[in-house]
């Protein structure tokens, strides 16, 4: 999901991918 991705790379964790 490229939504949860940018979403991640804005909280600057990445567990969601």
């Amino acid at each position: 999901h490229e939504k949860f991705e940018k979403e991640a790379a804005e909280l600057g964790k990445g567990s969601f991918k």
